[in-house]
């Protein structure tokens, strides 16, 4: 049958039959292309050699610090890498902890630099030397450049808005702080957060073997059950836990309904460990790092951080068609407990025309700090 089969096949115009390739230009042809796909692959791994060892050279000769001009300015002090543009993302990649505590080691200024993307990136290490920097006047130090890139970078704020990001976030901010800090609605939340407190510990672990009957605290923390023999088991059941996950998640989830009112937890129940996730990605997104790269935390945050935006996005249509009088749907049905804070910003919000999506990045600062 395969004998067949191949017998009856037809071969194109150009196409070269079995008895072709015995054909002596043919095989010199092959020969050619076999030839110069070595000597291509030959060319690409030199130049990766010359541009990596020539990357070295430069960045092993950049001066440390100095001054640099009149005024006294200094000049950070690069480590040297191998490649342009990656820089030192490789090292940070494979075991950043480690590699951060011998940056420390080596900075004998308590200062460095780092090239992650292509960007510059001064680590300080000196406690003096942070105090000092935040010291500065706002002349030498622009606050706004670095809440902007955080808000881009880490947050996913579009770039198209960011002028009206600039006009309102300042008012934003003011609000926020003076309603947190000062006035009566710290204490109104102060109360709601005692008040769910209370209603939140006797059920701080509930020895049940189902996730499903377990608080949200409980499921991100590794709950196991112990069997105990006899003796023990007259004190009750027993569980070992993560003691730091449970009790972080617990006081989360006690002060975020004071501040968003209890349907947001309802609706996106995952949301909290959303914003870990984007936590634990954080300085991979603050460096401008693409979702593409094969780094894990990465990955995860920027699945986490659209996730967020999008649980925000509807937070707010629900606060729209809540403070229009329309009824914002089934899983909406108590939006009476959000706190005063909530309701200003929204005002706000409105105010400077914003969409629900363009405000989500800002919204979900507060859930993170």
């Amino acid at each position: 049958m395969a004998t067949s089969a191949f017998s009856g096949s037809t071969l194109a115009a150009g196409e070269a039959g079995p008895s072709d390739w015995q054909n002596p230009s043919v095989a010199a042809m092959m020969h050619r292309l076999e030839g110069s796909s070595g000597h291509f692959v030959l060319v690409i791994v030199v130049t990766l050699l010359l541009i990596s060892f020539t990357t070295r050279f430069y960045t092993s000769t950049y001066p440390g610090v100095k001054t640099s001009g009149s005024d006294g300015a200094k000049r950070v002090k690069m480590l040297p890498y191998w490649f342009p543009i990656i820089g030192h993302i490789f090292p940070l990649a494979f075991d950043p902890n480690k590699y951060m505590l011998g940056l420390k080691e080596k900075s004998s200024e308590g200062i460095i630099a780092l090239n992650l993307g292509g960007t510059t990136h001064n680590i300080v290490f000196s406690p003096s030397i942070a105090k000092e920097t935040f010291q500065q006047r706002s002349s030498h130090l622009n606050y706004s450049t670095i809440v902007w890139s955080v808000l881009h970078r880490v947050f996913g704020a579009s770039l198209k808005m960011r002028h009206v990001y600039d006009k309102w976030l300042s008012e934003m901010n003011r609000l926020t702080m003076n309603t947190l800090l000062h006035g009566p609605h710290f204490a109104t939340m102060v109360e709601e957060t005692m008040r769910h407190m209370n209603e939140a510990i006797p059920n701080l672990v509930s020895f049940n073997h189902s996730l499903i009957d377990q608080s949200l605290w409980e499921r991100v923390s590794h709950v196991a059950l112990v069997e105990t023999d006899d003796e023990d088991s007259q004190n009750g059941p027993v569980a070992e836990v993560n003691l730091f996950i449970l009790l972080r998640d617990l006081m989360s989830h006690v002060a975020i309904p004071a501040l968003m009112g209890s349907a947001f937890l309802e609706v996106f129940p995952t949301a909290l460990q959303d914003m870990w996730e984007l936590d634990n990605g954080f300085r991979w997104l603050s460096s401008g790092l693409p979702l593409w790269l094969p780094i894990p935390p990465l990955t995860r945050a920027h699945i986490a951080r659209s996730r967020l935006k999008r649980a925000f996005a509807a937070y707010g249509r629900a606060l729209d068609k809540f403070e229009a009088g329309i009824d914002p749907g089934p899983e909406w049905r108590d939006l009476d407990d959000v706190s005063a804070l909530m309701k200003r910003r929204h005002s706000i919000w409105k105010e400077s025309g914003l969409s629900p999506e363009a405000r989500a990045p800002v919204d979900s600062t507060l859930l993170w700090a």
